[in-house]
């Protein structure tokens, strides 16, 4: 009763989007597109009109109009029919929702996944086979959704063994894994080759190493992964806040403001297109044969890169307004944010993992009310000075640790290839002269340490006097 009386709310957005576009209609376009009702009217033509596609409620293809139409002769049968034929489908997901388990507790979760595919062919009549063929058949599609790598984020590099990682060391022996279930799906042979591996699903097949890199990234069993990209499950990611510790009488005496957050997201994405070198037998499984090393069976799908981008921001946040005798508000802000993308590409068979840790410390001070340093030029200036103004300080300091780091699938290598420890000290004070005029000092200092002996150690200074002129009335 209680987890459902901390819902707030609940929204969520479902849209799929398809077209088709086929070219070489030869019917007359009257009577909102038919030719006639009298004249052959079928059902699947009056259902193409208002909008019927080649798919059902599911996304999957369970139809072809363009051959229905071919058939019905409602094509005109030009061999040299020159404009293509295509087929678009988007289709997004969105759910967000907020929940309040305890007072001033709030947590909001969000999910979403967006799938699209772009299909093109030339379809026009072909003389020799005396009907209509697809020629040239290409497709493409992207993918997108919220996953849980949660399980994995803290997971350290070994930095005395060459940066190595367990998530490493999980993907490349989940390979196995995944190409025996790979072979039980399709051809089921009995026994593997010496090296562990079925024949056609080799270590370099990205039918293998895919649901292999997101079993290990994700800290799932490859058991359980599916086997298909696009089949990933969707998961919620969040953003927690607490501002409730004021409401006691020991935060109260010291504190205006409290507030604790937390936020995590993490994304998974990839695309692809079609491999025109694709061969299937008459039960859907690949039967074309690659000319890598161990003989891979060739993918209907080429993917190119699988990426994972993933946000701790903040980690652990702390916002705070501090209880003063005077009107004056210090602040204080303190953040420790964590993140790190990680891209799987499929062309070099490499793993590029960037990772960064920063602390971010704020400081802010408001005197309230004091003496206008220059109300004695009032009167020699077109504007109205203020006889007394505020003064407002801010100090941050931003500490942050990154490094990239490359994987080799093939060659069982790892090679840190950039990083640096970044310093970055940031101070301002503004200072309100009139109702029109701002004046602002500033000092940006940046101090970068690499950690790679091709690049060397900066440190950049800026600073300055900045006035800013404000022209509303």
């Amino acid at each position: 009763v209680r987890l459902l009386a901390s819902i707030q709310n609940v929204s969520g957005t479902f849209s799929r989007n398809e077209g088709m576009l086929l070219p070489g209609y030869a019917r007359k376009a009257r009577y909102a597109g038919f030719e006639g009702f009298q004249d052959e009217f079928s059902p699947a033509y009056g259902l193409f009109l208002l909008g019927h596609q080649n798919t059902n409620l599911l996304g999957d293809q369970v139809d072809d109009f363009a051959v229905t139409a071919a058939t019905n002769g409602w094509l005109v049968a030009q061999p040299y029919q020159n404009q293509q034929y295509t087929e678009t489908f988007q289709e997004t997901f969105n759910v967000r929702a907020n929940l309040e388990p305890i007072k001033h507790f709030k947590i909001e979760l969000t999910a979403n996944r967006t799938e699209s595919k772009n299909y093109t062919s030339f379809f026009r009549f072909d003389e020799d086979l005396n009907e209509f063929v697809y020629e040239s058949p290409n497709e493409t599609g992207q993918f997108s959704a919220t996953v849980l790598s949660w399980k994995t984020a803290f997971v350290e590099d070994d930095i005395e063994d060459q940066f190595n990682s367990d998530l490493w060391d999980n993907f490349l022996l989940g390979r196995l894994e995944i190409s025996q279930r790979l072979n039980e799906a399709s051809h089921n042979d009995e026994t593997p080759a010496e090296t562990g591996y079925y024949y056609g699903w080799g270590a370099t097949s990205q039918d293998v190493t895919i649901p292999a890199f997101i079993a290990a990234y994700l800290g799932v069993d490859t058991k359980d992964v599916p086997l298909d990209v696009f089949d990933t499950p969707v998961a919620p990611n969040w953003r927690v806040t607490y501002d409730g510790l004021t409401k006691s009488d020991f935060f109260k005496q010291y504190f205006k403001r409290f507030s604790l957050s937390h936020s995590y997201r993490s994304t998974l994405t990839t695309n692809y297109v079609s491999n025109l070198n694709y061969e299937e037998n008459s039960l859907g499984n690949p039967t074309a044969i690659d000319q890598s090393e161990f003989g891979n069976y060739v993918s209907a799908r080429q993917f190119n890169v699988v990426s994972m981008s993933e946000q701790l921001s903040p980690l652990l946040g702390v916002d705070m307004t501090f209880n003063t005798a005077s009107e004056s508000e210090p602040l204080l802000k303190v953040e420790v944010k964590r993140d790190r993308s990680i891209a799987f590409g499929l062309t070099n068979y490499q793993i590029t993992e960037t990772k960064s840790n920063a602390l971010v410390v704020g400081i802010g001070y408001k005197f309230k009310d004091i003496p206008n340093p220059f109300m004695k030029t009032y009167g020699k200036l077109p504007v109205k000075m203020l006889k007394e103004t505020d003064l407002v300080l801010r100090a941050d300091l931003n500490v942050r640790d990154n490094r990239t780091i490359i994987r080799k699938m093939e060659e069982r290598q790892n090679q840190v290839t950039a990083g640096q420890n970044l310093i970055s000290i940031k101070f301002s004070a503004d200072l309100e002269v009139s109702d029109k005029i701002t004046m602002r000092a500033f000092y940006d200092h940046q101090i970068t340490d690499p950690y790679i002996s091709t690049s060397f150690a900066t440190s950049n200074i800026r600073s300055g006097v900045a006035l800013r002129f404000n022209l509303n009335q």
